[in-house]
């Protein structure tokens, strides 16, 4: 697949639960790279498979956000390779074949504790400008509240402060 030039790719972690947990712009070239299963992929991919012994990205992005969340202290929190696991997963989405060109690629992948794991859910944005940080809450409490009939999602209220 051949993408469009993004002037910026960002990724956000986000739990209505404890707000947002991760935010971070990368390049054009790990996008690319993703897509076409190149060198930085399959490095990845080893390593992900190594660290948490699930194969499935979503599984072990869930594997991700419960050590990132469990971390006692920020330094341990950046040990967790979440960029990496968001990347996997939502490679594998239906959407991601989809993209659309535009100025920015913005990658919400939010969640919610469920049962033993996280419930996940991904929104591949593409837009005029950057999402910020501050701003995925509303675009969260939007969503929420959307009577889109195109993909209904029983989403969780937002209980962070």
């Amino acid at each position: 697949m051949t993408f469009s030039q993004y002037k910026s790719i960002n990724l956000f972690s986000y739990s209505p639960l404890v707000g947002v947990r991760y935010s971070v712009t990368t390049d054009q070239q790990i996008l690319e790279d993703m897509d076409q299963h190149g060198t930085l992929f399959c490095r990845s991919t080893i390593e992900l498979a190594r660290l948490t012994k699930l194969a499935d990205p979503a599984q072990r992005l869930q594997f991700g956000l419960r050590a990132y969340d469990r971390a006692p202290d920020e330094s341990s929190r950046e040990n967790v390779p979440l960029v990496w696991m968001l990347l996997h997963y939502v490679r594998d989405l239906e959407e991601w074949s989809h993209l659309q060109p535009g100025a920015a690629l913005n990658i919400v992948v939010i969640d919610w504790p469920q049962g033993t794991g996280y419930e996940l859910r991904a929104w591949l944005i593409v837009a005029d400008n950057a999402l910020q940080a501050a701003s995925i809450p509303a675009l969260y409490s939007a969503r929420r509240s959307s009577n889109n009939a195109y993909k209904a999602i029983d989403l969780p209220p937002v209980t962070h402060s």
